[in-house]
């Protein structure tokens, strides 16, 4: 074969080469055609569902907050009952069954006002947290119990005395929740008993906490200072777990599961510990937040939390005691 019968076969093999590379289907049409269109589609049409669903239940959910269960439970006249002991006066308010005030009889502020440890801008502190089978998050601190038409609005406790207060938030299907507070003269403090009575419907994901959300007032006028000494703690499996709000917008926050002994925060003098009953309880939660005061001042304020279990029973419940005074008593 000469030379040029060799050049025309590779410039006809050359040229069969362009037109198939011409001709044949270009990647993006591969992919256009490869496109699994129903499936894609499917998932779309799927996530718009899921939006729609979502978008329903917040709605109603801001609908009517409070579910099928508590429903018309905020709505109700108010009533504040007053314990004082040699120690301290507290007030109780049946909004919430919680304590919005706690004032230290022996102690003074930096301008000799009593001292008093409830922050009264939350109009209170001490409740119930939980979720509903119906999905909502309960906060009984917006809620009204009911108390004994018979409970006097001021009472006093000498000598050895000690006192109940019976406080009973019904839920619609005939549950309730009941919370007694215990007083007793001499100590800094009260126990605090729950009990949950048929709820085995309406209390979801086998927990109910109780918190305490709003920190503790300061009492001195250099706030930095009170705050260098400001922290949360709980302590559980004999080790001490802290959180410390330290610098401006920090947000520590901690979540403990397994028995937890007891949560409590402090400021420069003074401090709240809430103690289960051995062996009851289920976890715990720490937040802490550091913001701004006046005059470049800081405030640390921290929320605790104690789990405690629920498994559906009959009347089921915890004990505990919170203690509200001087960090040191010695």
């Amino acid at each position: 074969m000469d030379r040029q019968s060799i050049l025309g076969y590779i410039l006809i093999f050359l040229l069969l080469v362009v037109w198939m590379w011409v001709n044949s289907p270009k990647q993006t049409q591969l992919a256009e055609q490869s496109k699994p269109v129903p499936t894609q589609t499917a998932k779309q049409d799927s996530a718009k569902r899921v939006d729609t669903l979502r978008a329903r239940s917040k709605e109603s959910t801001q609908a009517n907050p409070l579910g099928k269960f508590f429903a018309g439970r905020d709505k109700r006249p108010d009533r504040t009952i007053t314990i004082e002991t040699d120690l301290y006066i507290a007030e109780i308010s049946l909004k919430g069954g919680v304590i919005k005030r706690w004032e230290l009889k022996k102690y003074k502020t930096w301008d000799g006002h009593p001292v008093q440890l409830v922050d009264y801008k939350k109009a209170g502190d001490l409740s119930l947290l939980f979720a509903t089978s119906d999905g909502r998050l309960i906060n009984t601190h917006d809620l009204y119990f009911d108390a004994a038409l018979t409970e006097p609005a001021h009472r006093l406790i000498n000598g050895d005395e000690e006192h109940a207060l019976n406080l009973v938030l019904p839920a619609t299907g005939g549950g309730q929740i009941t919370k007694t507070l215990r007083f007793k003269n001499g100590e800094y403090g009260l126990g605090v008993d729950i009990k949950l009575v048929k709820m085995a419907d309406v209390v979801a994901n086998y927990e109910y906490q109780l918190v305490w959300e709003s920190g503790l007032r300061y009492a001195e006028q250099n706030s930095i200072d009170e705050s260098s000494f400001a922290a949360a703690y709980a302590y559980a499996g004999k080790e001490l777990t802290e959180i410390d709000a330290a610098s401006l917008d920090s947000r520590p926050q901690k979540n403990l599961s397994g028995t937890v002994d007891w949560v409590a925060m402090r400021t420069k003098y003074f401090a709240l510990a809430i103690i289960a009953k051995e062996g009851t309880s289920d976890g715990a939660y720490l937040e802490g937040v550091h913001t701004e005061a006046a005059n470049k001042g800081a405030i640390e304020s921290y929320s605790v939390a104690l789990k405690m279990p629920f498994k559906g029973g009959q009347e089921e419940g915890g004990s505990f005691r919170v203690f509200l005074g001087p960090a040191d008593l010695g």
